[in-house]
């Protein structure tokens, strides 16, 4: 599951959530893969790019009530 997915469920059992991208895909590296997955049947094909490149992500949970 990607980041996107977590932050939706957090948000879906009752948590305020701040999100922290802290690490991203190397550029060059990203490109390529891109174009790798467009000829792919990966479940993440139609997955927003900027999404795709966060590699590490802090959440920040506060619970709602």
């Amino acid at each position: 599951m990607r980041a996107v997915s977590y932050e939706s469920l957090f948000k879906m059992v009752g948590f305020d959530v701040e999100t922290e991208i802290n690490l991203t895909a190397d550029p060059e590296y990203f490109e390529d893969f891109l174009a790798r997955l467009k000829n792919s049947q990966s479940p993440f094909l139609y997955e927003r790019p900027d999404d795709l490149a966060s590699l590490g992500v802090l959440f920040k949970l506060t619970r709602l009530n």
